[in-house]
Order: structure tokens, then C-alpha cells, then sequence
């Protein structure tokens, strides 16, 4: 919990580098991820130009909560854009 929190913390103040490795160390000490976890995970990600690491975040998310619609959209956006730009 508290590496998520941190890696909140990091995002809010622009530092996308810090919060990805610390939302990273809280996927991987974590037994199950959370999805919101894996969404934001995916977000700093894709904010970073990291796209097919994005997708599988999302991806994982989306088998962990298959109803929540705003990492649905994510995917979906993700998938169609890297269709439209090989």
C-alpha cells in the first residue's frame, strides 16, 4: 500500500519516472494486484511512452476487474491507436 500511495504522491507532483517505479515495486510485492493499481501503473506508463507495457498492465487489470469501464477504455484507446500508428 504504501509504495502505491508513494507512487500517487509522485504523479500528482509530475514525476512520472519516480511514481512508475514505485507503482512497479507495488506490483511486484504485491501477492494480488489491485486493479486501480495496475491502472495507474498503466497510465504512467503511457505517459511515458511506454505503450506495450501500458497495454499489459491494463490487460491485468482488466482480468482482475473485467466491469470497471475506465481501464476498458483505456485498452481499447491504446489497441486502436497503436492500429492506426504501426
Amino acid at each position: 500500500q504504501s509504495l502505491w500511495v508513494l507512487g500517487d504522491c509522485l504523479a500528482m507532483e509530475g514525476n512520472e519516472p519516480g511514481a512508475e517505479a514505485s507503482y512497479r515495486r507495488a506490483v511486484e510485492n504485491a501477492q494480488f494486484p489491485d486493479a486501480k493499481l495496475l491502472y495507474s501503473w498503466g497510465h504512467v506508463l503511457e505517459s511515458l511512452g511506454k505503450t506495450p507495457t501500458a497495454v499489459a498492465a491494463y490487460e491485468r487489470a482488466t482480468r482482475i476487474d473485467p466491469t470497471d469501464e475506465s481501464i476498458r477504455l483505456r485498452l481499447r484507446l491504446l489497441k486502436n491507436d497503436a492500429i492506426a500508428n504501426p
